[in-house]
Protein backbone atom coordinates (compact mmCIF):
# COMPACT_ATOMS: atom_id res chain seq x y z
CA UNK A 1 0.00 0.00 0.00
CA UNK A 2 1.81 3.36 -0.86
CA UNK A 3 1.27 6.33 1.17
CA UNK A 4 2.44 9.66 0.53
CA UNK A 5 2.05 13.14 2.09
CA UNK A 6 1.68 17.10 0.52
CA UNK A 7 5.42 19.16 1.81
CA UNK A 8 6.70 22.31 1.70
CA UNK A 9 10.34 22.28 -0.32
CA UNK A 10 11.50 25.02 3.45
CA UNK A 11 11.26 21.97 5.59
CA UNK A 12 11.57 18.37 3.58
CA UNK A 13 13.79 17.33 6.10
CA UNK A 14 11.23 17.50 8.67
CA UNK A 15 8.97 16.12 6.74
CA UNK A 16 11.33 12.99 5.78
CA UNK A 17 11.31 12.29 9.63
CA UNK A 18 7.47 12.29 9.76
CA UNK A 19 6.92 10.12 7.48
CA UNK A 20 9.21 7.57 8.67
CA UNK A 21 8.51 7.85 12.01
CA UNK A 22 4.42 7.54 10.94
CA UNK A 23 5.46 4.48 9.14
CA UNK A 24 3.64 5.93 5.78
CA UNK A 25 5.64 3.43 3.68
CA UNK A 26 5.55 0.75 0.78
CA UNK A 27 7.22 -2.46 1.06
CA UNK A 28 8.48 -4.67 -2.23
CA UNK A 29 11.33 -7.34 -3.02
CA UNK A 30 12.92 -4.72 -5.49
CA UNK A 31 12.95 -1.22 -6.06
CA UNK A 32 14.06 0.18 -9.37
CA UNK A 33 15.36 3.75 -9.94
CA UNK A 34 14.69 4.67 -13.40
CA UNK A 35 12.48 3.46 -16.17
CA UNK A 36 14.37 3.31 -19.21
CA UNK A 37 14.69 0.08 -21.29
CA UNK A 38 16.94 -1.08 -18.35
CA UNK A 39 15.01 -0.64 -15.65
CA UNK A 40 12.05 -1.32 -17.80
CA UNK A 41 13.33 -4.56 -18.44
CA UNK A 42 14.74 -5.00 -15.48
CA UNK A 43 11.27 -4.85 -13.35
CA UNK A 44 9.71 -7.01 -15.86
CA UNK A 45 12.13 -9.79 -15.23
CA UNK A 46 12.13 -9.34 -11.94
CA UNK A 47 8.09 -9.63 -11.97
CA UNK A 48 8.56 -13.18 -14.65
CA UNK A 49 10.46 -14.41 -11.05
CA UNK A 50 7.34 -13.95 -8.76
CA UNK A 51 9.54 -10.81 -7.10
CA UNK A 52 7.20 -7.49 -5.96
CA UNK A 53 8.77 -4.80 -7.83
CA UNK A 54 8.38 -1.28 -8.02
CA UNK A 55 9.54 1.33 -10.49
CA UNK A 56 10.19 5.02 -10.20
CA UNK A 57 10.38 7.05 -13.49
CA UNK A 58 12.70 10.04 -12.83
CA UNK A 59 10.42 12.15 -15.39
CA UNK A 60 13.22 14.73 -16.97
CA UNK A 61 13.16 15.85 -20.26
CA UNK A 62 16.28 14.77 -22.61
CA UNK A 63 16.65 14.54 -26.33
CA UNK A 64 15.46 11.54 -27.62
CA UNK A 65 16.16 11.65 -31.40
CA UNK A 66 17.84 9.50 -34.06
CA UNK A 67 18.41 6.45 -32.14
CA UNK A 68 19.27 2.97 -34.11
CA UNK A 69 18.51 -0.29 -32.48
CA UNK A 70 21.02 -3.48 -33.95
CA UNK A 71 19.83 -6.81 -35.51
CA UNK A 72 21.14 -8.00 -32.30
CA UNK A 73 18.60 -5.56 -30.03
CA UNK A 74 15.62 -7.01 -32.44
CA UNK A 75 17.14 -10.61 -31.69
CA UNK A 76 16.87 -10.11 -27.79
CA UNK A 77 13.57 -8.44 -28.13
CA UNK A 78 12.00 -11.60 -29.96
CA UNK A 79 14.23 -13.76 -27.42
CA UNK A 80 12.46 -11.95 -24.59
CA UNK A 81 9.11 -11.91 -26.24
CA UNK A 82 9.53 -7.94 -26.10
CA UNK A 83 8.76 -7.96 -29.88
CA UNK A 84 5.43 -5.59 -29.62
CA UNK A 85 8.00 -2.94 -28.66
CA UNK A 86 8.69 -2.35 -32.71
CA UNK A 87 5.63 -1.16 -33.61
CA UNK A 88 4.36 1.18 -36.35
CA UNK A 89 6.04 4.06 -34.45
CA UNK A 90 9.89 3.08 -35.56
CA UNK A 91 11.25 2.34 -39.31
CA UNK A 92 13.08 -0.54 -40.62
CA UNK A 93 16.58 0.73 -42.11
CA UNK A 94 17.80 -0.99 -45.25
CA UNK A 95 21.21 0.26 -45.46
CA UNK A 96 23.62 1.68 -44.44
CA UNK A 97 26.68 4.48 -45.78
CA UNK A 98 30.18 5.17 -44.77
CA UNK A 99 33.15 7.18 -45.33
CA UNK A 100 35.69 6.44 -42.62
CA UNK A 101 38.85 6.08 -44.29
CA UNK A 102 40.22 6.67 -47.52
CA UNK A 103 38.88 4.11 -49.24
CA UNK A 104 36.03 6.39 -49.91
CA UNK A 105 32.54 5.72 -49.60
CA UNK A 106 30.68 2.34 -49.05
CA UNK A 107 27.13 1.52 -48.91
CA UNK A 108 26.11 -2.00 -46.71
CA UNK A 109 22.40 -3.57 -47.53
CA UNK A 110 21.35 -4.18 -44.14
CA UNK A 111 18.28 -5.38 -45.18
CA UNK A 112 18.92 -9.60 -44.88
CA UNK A 113 20.51 -9.52 -41.64
CA UNK A 114 20.27 -13.14 -39.98
CA UNK A 115 19.62 -11.54 -36.47
CA UNK A 116 16.67 -9.54 -38.09
CA UNK A 117 16.83 -5.48 -38.51
CA UNK A 118 18.16 -1.99 -37.77
CA UNK A 119 15.47 0.23 -36.85
CA UNK A 120 15.43 3.87 -36.66
CA UNK A 121 14.01 4.38 -32.98
CA UNK A 122 11.13 6.65 -31.80
CA UNK A 123 12.51 6.45 -28.30
CA UNK A 124 9.43 8.29 -26.97
CA UNK A 125 7.53 5.56 -28.30
CA UNK A 126 9.26 2.91 -27.19
CA UNK A 127 9.94 3.79 -23.60
CA UNK A 128 6.40 4.61 -23.06
CA UNK A 129 5.56 1.11 -24.67
CA UNK A 130 8.51 -0.59 -22.47
CA UNK A 131 6.62 0.80 -19.52
CA UNK A 132 3.00 -0.05 -21.04
CA UNK A 133 4.45 -3.46 -21.01
CA UNK A 134 5.71 -3.41 -17.21
CA UNK A 135 2.32 -1.94 -15.98
CA UNK A 136 0.40 -4.76 -17.62
CA UNK A 137 2.43 -7.28 -15.68
CA UNK A 138 1.37 -5.74 -12.28
CA UNK A 139 4.53 -3.56 -11.47
CA UNK A 140 3.70 0.03 -9.83
CA UNK A 141 5.30 2.58 -11.17
CA UNK A 142 5.81 5.72 -9.42
CA UNK A 143 6.65 8.82 -11.35
CA UNK A 144 8.73 10.79 -8.83
CA UNK A 145 12.41 11.48 -8.31
CA UNK A 146 14.80 9.83 -5.89
CA UNK A 147 16.37 11.58 -3.34
CA UNK A 148 17.98 9.76 -1.06
CA UNK A 149 18.60 6.28 0.91
CA UNK A 150 19.39 4.79 3.79
CA UNK A 151 19.92 0.83 4.96
CA UNK A 152 18.32 -0.78 7.85
CA UNK A 153 21.01 -3.38 9.08
CA UNK A 154 18.71 -4.44 11.31
CA UNK A 155 15.80 -5.59 8.77
CA UNK A 156 18.15 -5.99 6.30
CA UNK A 157 16.18 -3.08 3.96
CA UNK A 158 16.85 -0.17 2.05
CA UNK A 159 14.30 2.98 2.61
CA UNK A 160 14.09 5.27 -0.36
CA UNK A 161 13.36 8.60 -0.49
CA UNK A 162 11.14 9.66 -3.47
CA UNK A 163 9.48 12.99 -3.86
CA UNK A 164 6.59 14.00 -6.70
CA UNK A 165 5.10 17.80 -7.21
CA UNK A 166 3.75 18.01 -4.22
CA UNK A 167 4.25 14.41 -3.12
CA UNK A 168 7.01 12.89 -0.73
CA UNK A 169 7.12 8.82 -0.12
CA UNK A 170 9.38 6.31 1.67
CA UNK A 171 9.53 3.34 -0.25
CA UNK A 172 11.21 0.36 1.43
CA UNK A 173 13.09 -2.36 -0.32
CA UNK A 174 15.10 -4.98 0.32
CA UNK A 175 17.05 -5.09 -3.04
CA UNK A 176 17.60 -1.58 -5.41
CA UNK A 177 18.39 -1.12 -9.06
CA UNK A 178 19.99 1.85 -9.89
CA UNK A 179 18.24 2.05 -13.71
CA UNK A 180 18.85 5.97 -13.57
CA UNK A 181 21.57 6.34 -16.76
CA UNK A 182 24.44 7.90 -16.89
CA UNK A 183 23.99 10.02 -13.51
CA UNK A 184 23.83 6.94 -11.51
CA UNK A 185 22.30 8.60 -9.09
CA UNK A 186 21.97 5.76 -6.46
CA UNK A 187 25.20 3.96 -6.97
CA UNK A 188 26.96 7.33 -6.41
CA UNK A 189 25.48 8.31 -3.17
CA UNK A 190 26.55 4.53 -2.01
CA UNK A 191 30.44 5.91 -2.97
CA UNK A 192 30.98 4.43 -6.78
CA UNK A 193 32.24 6.68 -8.91
CA UNK A 194 31.56 6.81 -12.80
CA UNK A 195 35.01 7.03 -14.85
CA UNK A 196 34.54 9.18 -17.88
CA UNK A 197 37.13 7.89 -20.54
CA UNK A 198 36.37 10.72 -22.94
CA UNK A 199 34.89 13.86 -23.57
CA UNK A 200 32.67 12.90 -26.25
CA UNK A 201 29.91 15.45 -26.54
CA UNK A 202 27.02 15.60 -29.53
CA UNK A 203 25.91 18.28 -31.17
CA UNK A 204 22.31 17.34 -32.95
CA UNK A 205 20.12 19.10 -35.28
CA UNK A 206 16.22 17.52 -35.73
CA UNK A 207 15.10 18.58 -39.26
CA UNK A 208 11.78 18.34 -40.17
CA UNK A 209 10.06 17.49 -43.62
CA UNK A 210 12.12 15.40 -45.10
CA UNK A 211 9.66 13.32 -47.07
CA UNK A 212 11.79 14.34 -50.20
CA UNK A 213 14.92 12.95 -49.34
CA UNK A 214 16.24 10.14 -51.54
CA UNK A 215 18.32 8.24 -49.06
CA UNK A 216 16.52 6.64 -46.07
CA UNK A 217 19.10 4.76 -44.09
CA UNK A 218 22.09 5.35 -41.70
CA UNK A 219 25.35 7.34 -43.08
CA UNK A 220 28.50 7.64 -40.59
CA UNK A 221 31.17 10.32 -42.01
CA UNK A 222 34.55 10.62 -40.05
CA UNK A 223 35.82 14.60 -40.19
CA UNK A 224 38.84 16.60 -38.96
CA UNK A 225 36.51 17.07 -35.29
CA UNK A 226 35.05 13.88 -34.92
CA UNK A 227 32.53 12.30 -36.40
CA UNK A 228 28.81 12.89 -38.22
CA UNK A 229 25.67 10.44 -37.94
CA UNK A 230 22.60 10.97 -39.98
CA UNK A 231 19.63 8.93 -39.49
CA UNK A 232 16.01 9.09 -39.69
CA UNK A 233 14.17 9.17 -36.34
CA UNK A 234 10.64 8.96 -37.96
CA UNK A 235 9.04 9.39 -40.91
CA UNK A 236 9.41 12.60 -42.25
CA UNK A 237 12.01 13.83 -39.76
CA UNK A 238 15.92 13.76 -40.30
CA UNK A 239 18.65 14.11 -37.53
CA UNK A 240 21.82 15.06 -38.06
CA UNK A 241 24.84 15.22 -35.47
CA UNK A 242 28.52 15.99 -35.50
CA UNK A 243 30.20 13.70 -32.34
CA UNK A 244 33.27 15.55 -31.26
CA UNK A 245 35.08 16.43 -28.34
CA UNK A 246 33.82 19.17 -25.96
CA UNK A 247 37.34 21.08 -25.76
CA UNK A 248 37.29 20.44 -29.45
CA UNK A 249 34.34 22.19 -30.45
CA UNK A 250 32.96 26.05 -28.99
CA UNK A 251 29.93 25.21 -27.43
CA UNK A 252 29.35 29.24 -26.51
CA UNK A 253 25.74 30.03 -27.95
CA UNK A 254 26.92 32.17 -30.40
CA UNK A 255 29.55 30.68 -32.02
CA UNK A 256 27.96 27.24 -32.18
CA UNK A 257 25.63 27.25 -35.08
CA UNK A 258 27.88 29.43 -37.32
CA UNK A 259 30.99 26.58 -36.77
CA UNK A 260 28.73 23.49 -36.75
CA UNK A 261 26.90 24.45 -40.35
CA UNK A 262 30.78 25.82 -41.34
CA UNK A 263 32.02 21.98 -40.44
CA UNK A 264 28.73 20.42 -41.85
CA UNK A 265 29.48 22.59 -45.66
CA UNK A 266 32.75 20.74 -45.39
CA UNK A 267 31.50 17.56 -45.45
CA UNK A 268 31.20 14.89 -48.70
CA UNK A 269 29.18 12.04 -47.74
CA UNK A 270 26.73 13.62 -45.38
CA UNK A 271 26.62 17.29 -47.30
CA UNK A 272 25.93 14.52 -50.39
CA UNK A 273 23.16 12.86 -48.88
CA UNK A 274 21.12 15.89 -47.69
CA UNK A 275 21.24 17.28 -50.86
CA UNK A 276 18.43 20.18 -51.29
CA UNK A 277 17.92 19.90 -47.42
CA UNK A 278 21.15 21.11 -46.59
CA UNK A 279 19.82 24.32 -45.96
CA UNK A 280 17.31 23.52 -43.44
CA UNK A 281 20.14 22.66 -41.37
CA UNK A 282 20.65 26.71 -41.13
CA UNK A 283 17.35 26.91 -38.82
CA UNK A 284 16.85 23.76 -37.08
CA UNK A 285 17.20 24.35 -33.44
CA UNK A 286 20.64 22.32 -31.82
CA UNK A 287 21.42 20.49 -28.49
CA UNK A 288 24.22 19.18 -26.66
CA UNK A 289 24.52 16.27 -25.36
CA UNK A 290 26.98 14.13 -23.37
CA UNK A 291 27.81 11.10 -25.56
CA UNK A 292 30.99 10.14 -23.73
CA UNK A 293 32.04 6.48 -22.33
CA UNK A 294 31.09 5.84 -18.72
CA UNK A 295 32.16 3.16 -16.60
CA UNK A 296 31.22 2.83 -12.97
CA UNK A 297 34.19 1.22 -11.15
CA UNK A 298 32.00 -0.62 -8.97
CA UNK A 299 28.79 -2.20 -10.05
CA UNK A 300 26.95 -3.45 -6.56
CA UNK A 301 27.49 -3.23 -3.28
CA UNK A 302 25.16 -3.96 -0.21
CA UNK A 303 22.10 -5.19 -1.64
CA UNK A 304 21.99 -3.49 -4.97
CA UNK A 305 23.25 -3.37 -8.21
CA UNK A 306 23.19 -0.69 -11.58
CA UNK A 307 22.66 -1.71 -14.96
CA UNK A 308 22.60 0.03 -18.37
CA UNK A 309 23.70 3.03 -18.79
CA UNK A 310 24.58 3.36 -15.01
CA UNK A 311 26.84 0.64 -15.11
CA UNK A 312 28.42 1.29 -18.25
CA UNK A 313 27.87 4.30 -20.97
CA UNK A 314 28.68 3.73 -24.34
CA UNK A 315 29.23 5.30 -27.11
CA UNK A 316 26.66 5.96 -29.47
CA UNK A 317 29.14 4.86 -31.97
CA UNK A 318 28.57 1.04 -31.01
CA UNK A 319 24.38 1.37 -31.20
CA UNK A 320 24.53 -1.46 -28.73
CA UNK A 321 23.60 0.81 -25.30
CA UNK A 322 19.39 -0.59 -25.42
CA UNK A 323 21.16 -4.09 -26.28
CA UNK A 324 23.02 -4.37 -23.63
CA UNK A 325 20.65 -2.80 -21.14
CA UNK A 326 18.50 -6.13 -22.44
CA UNK A 327 21.08 -8.40 -21.59
CA UNK A 328 22.38 -6.70 -18.61
CA UNK A 329 18.59 -6.58 -17.33
CA UNK A 330 18.35 -10.47 -17.94
CA UNK A 331 21.44 -11.55 -15.80
CA UNK A 332 20.69 -8.78 -13.23
CA UNK A 333 17.36 -10.08 -11.98
CA UNK A 334 18.85 -13.64 -12.01
CA UNK A 335 21.42 -12.59 -9.73
CA UNK A 336 18.95 -10.42 -7.74
CA UNK A 337 16.38 -13.20 -7.01
CA UNK A 338 19.52 -15.98 -6.23
CA UNK A 339 20.64 -13.53 -3.86
CA UNK A 340 17.44 -12.89 -2.23
CA UNK A 341 16.46 -16.19 -1.87
CA UNK A 342 19.56 -17.98 -1.33
CA UNK A 343 21.92 -15.35 0.12
CA UNK A 344 24.49 -16.17 -2.81
CA UNK A 345 26.69 -13.33 -4.00
CA UNK A 346 26.28 -11.06 -7.01
CA UNK A 347 29.82 -12.53 -8.54
CA UNK A 348 28.31 -13.91 -11.41
CA UNK A 349 26.98 -10.33 -12.23
CA UNK A 350 29.72 -8.42 -11.63
CA UNK A 351 31.80 -10.91 -13.77
CA UNK A 352 29.02 -10.75 -16.29
CA UNK A 353 29.24 -6.64 -15.82
CA UNK A 354 33.22 -6.99 -16.60
CA UNK A 355 33.17 -9.49 -19.66
CA UNK A 356 30.70 -6.73 -21.02
CA UNK A 357 32.86 -4.04 -20.71
CA UNK A 358 36.29 -5.76 -21.81
CA UNK A 359 34.45 -6.81 -24.68
CA UNK A 360 32.83 -3.29 -25.48
CA UNK A 361 36.31 -1.50 -24.64
CA UNK A 362 38.15 -3.55 -27.14
CA UNK A 363 35.41 -2.96 -30.16
CA UNK A 364 35.20 0.64 -29.46
CA UNK A 365 39.33 0.33 -30.05
CA UNK A 366 38.87 -1.96 -33.21
CA UNK A 367 36.00 0.56 -34.64
CA UNK A 368 38.44 4.06 -33.84
CA UNK A 369 41.47 2.54 -35.61
CA UNK A 370 39.64 1.75 -38.66
CA UNK A 371 39.95 5.79 -39.49
CA UNK A 372 43.93 6.06 -40.17
CA UNK A 373 43.51 8.86 -42.51
CA UNK A 374 43.11 12.08 -40.17
CA UNK A 375 45.19 12.94 -38.05
CA UNK A 376 44.00 15.56 -35.81
CA UNK A 377 43.25 16.12 -32.10
CA UNK A 378 40.26 13.89 -31.92
CA UNK A 379 41.70 11.07 -33.77
CA UNK A 380 45.41 10.59 -32.10
CA UNK A 381 43.63 11.12 -28.69
CA UNK A 382 41.56 7.90 -30.27
CA UNK A 383 44.80 5.80 -31.86
CA UNK A 384 45.82 5.33 -28.00
CA UNK A 385 42.84 2.91 -27.95
CA UNK A 386 44.48 0.24 -30.02
CA UNK A 387 46.72 -0.93 -27.17
CA UNK A 388 44.33 -3.87 -26.52
CA UNK A 389 46.10 -4.47 -24.05
CA UNK A 390 45.11 -1.78 -22.27
CA UNK A 391 41.73 -2.65 -22.22
CA UNK A 392 42.16 -5.53 -20.55
CA UNK A 393 44.12 -4.06 -18.18
CA UNK A 394 41.71 -1.15 -17.42
CA UNK A 395 38.95 -3.94 -16.51
CA UNK A 396 41.50 -5.81 -14.11
CA UNK A 397 41.70 -2.32 -12.07
CA UNK A 398 37.72 -2.45 -12.03
CA UNK A 399 37.78 -5.89 -10.90
CA UNK A 400 40.23 -5.17 -8.08
CA UNK A 401 38.31 -2.27 -7.23
CA UNK A 402 34.76 -4.17 -6.48
CA UNK A 403 36.80 -6.99 -4.67
CA UNK A 404 37.99 -4.73 -2.35
CA UNK A 405 34.65 -2.43 -2.00
CA UNK A 406 32.71 -6.06 -1.44
CA UNK A 407 35.62 -7.71 1.49
CA UNK A 408 36.75 -9.91 -0.53
CA UNK A 409 40.20 -8.58 -0.63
Amino acid sequence: MRNQITYRKDNFEEWVRCIKEAELVANFDVAVIGAGPAGCATALFLSRYGMSVVLISQEQPRLLAGETLSPAGEFHLRRLDLQALLNSDHMRVSNIASQWDADGISYTDVSMHPLGSWWHLNRYSFDKQFQSEVDSAGVPIIRATYRSSEFDLTTGRWCLIIVGDPSIECIKSRFVVDASGRRASFARQQGAKSIACDALVGIIACISHCSELAYRGISVEAASKGWWYTSFAQQDEATIGLFTDSDLFSLKKEQLRPAFLSHLRATKLTRARMGSLLDLASGAALRVIQANTRILNRVCGENWLAVGDAALTMDPLSSQGITQSLLAAERAAKSIVEHLESRSSLDSYVDFWLRETNQYLCERAMFYSRQSNLKTSFWCRRSVLRDFGKQTLFTNHLKQDQLFHNGQI
